[in-house]
């Protein structure tokens, strides 16, 4: 895996029962709106509520600590981390301890994110910097596509990673699938002392010890569908029969369905050349693939980080959109666009 690299997301917005029905990103909801101005003012209200850094439940802290707008780009740099136990850093050369950090400190390292939008096209480009395995971009583009869809309750927003060769798959063996299902709901308690918890839980299945993957067959059944990830994992779905189970399988109410909004399942693939790749299961992809950008721990500057993405445009774009030198050229939004803050939905207990 290079030190640090640079993964692509296309991004598009479609009515919400009807997949097919992509949205011209310069004319979203009533208000006509941009999806690189919604993401603005998405992270620019997040700025001005930073407690929504930081996921108690995961531990998981990560402050947005600059918004770059430029003509038709937008760049975000964050730094994730995670927080609650104690410890030190050391100097990797000279084993020295440089310095203590307390539990509630949270390490982070500097991380961008470019959101690229050609004039009244229908895709956009997300790209997503990556530093070893640590990146933001999930974090906030999971944020953004909840906020958009309290705010747009017609229409969807697809994040979708460019996709990797075939002839890499080919060869490539399944060694983990995991079951995502958000807004996850269970009631709790008897009676009229019933609540109901919400949140996201995760099911993981991984090879027995000592076993490094599992069989191409069963990649091959998961892709096709004969075999259901919720049944390997040992999770029900609302609307199966319990007789269409395993016998093993013991059925639990949850909200999500498989492809609906709520629930995500994941596979990762190892290839011969010993890198793994993870995609959605369910969709005509391959898995997304990483360019590399920079080395040994370096941190290239915004223009290189900019350059580096937009170079990567024509050739991931195609003819959706036609990219101009002029739409990442430095140019100042208009007041009214710097000042639009996108209502959040509600945060914490």
């Amino acid at each position: 895996m290079p030190n640090r690299s640079i993964l692509a997301y296309s991004v598009q917005v479609y009515e919400r029962r009807h997949r097919g029905e992509v949205k011209n990103l310069s004319e979203i909801g009533p208000g006509k709106q941009k999806l690189v101005t919604l993401f603005y003012g998405y992270v620019q209200a997040m700025q001005e509520d930073p407690d929504r850094f930081r996921d108690e439940a995961a531990r998981r802290y990560v402050p947005i600590t600059r918004v770059e707008p430029t003509s038709q780009i937008l760049i975000v740099e964050a730094e994730p981390g995670f927080y609650g136990l104690g410890g030190s850093t050391r100097d990797a050369m000279t084993h020295e301890k440089q310095r203590d950090h307390e539990p509630g400190d949270s390490p982070g390292t500097p991380v961008r994110l470019l959101l690229a939008q050609a004039p009244d096209a229908n895709t956009a480009l997300m790209f997503v910097e990556r530093v070893g395995g640590s990146s933001a971009g999930s974090d906030l583009m999971e944020g953004f596509e909840d906020a958009f869809k309290a705010q747009f309750a017609d229409l969807n927003i697809d994040f979708e990673p460019m996709i990797e060769s075939s002839a890499w798959l080919a060869t490539a063996a399944l060694d983990r699938v995991t079951v995502v299902d958000r807004n996850y709901s269970r009631d709790v308690g008897e009676g009229d002392t019933e609540t109901k918890v919400i949140g996201t839980i995760e099911h993981v299945l991984k090879p027995p010890q000592g076993v490094r993957t599992f069989t191409r067959r069963l990649l091959a059944g998961l892709t096709n569908g004969s075999i259901l990830p919720e049944q390997l994992v040992n999770l029900a779905f609302d609307d199966a029969a319990e007789d269409d189970l395993p016998d093993n399988v013991e059925t639990e109410s949850a909200t999500g369905k498989p492809g609906s909004d709520n629930r995500t399942v994941k596979v990762r693939v190892v290839g011969e050349d010993g890198k793994s790749k993870t995609y959605v299961l369910g969709r005509p992809r391959t898995p997304s693939v990483a360019y590399d950008f920079g080395d040994h721990g370096s941190q290239p500057s915004d223009p290189i980080f900019r350059d580096a993405c937009v170079a990567l445009i024509p050739d991931l774009i195609g003819e959706q959109a036609e990219w101009k030198d002029e739409y990442h050229q430095t140019s100042t939004w208009p007041r009214e666009t710097l000042n639009f803050r996108m209502e959040l939905p509600p945060h914490g207990p």
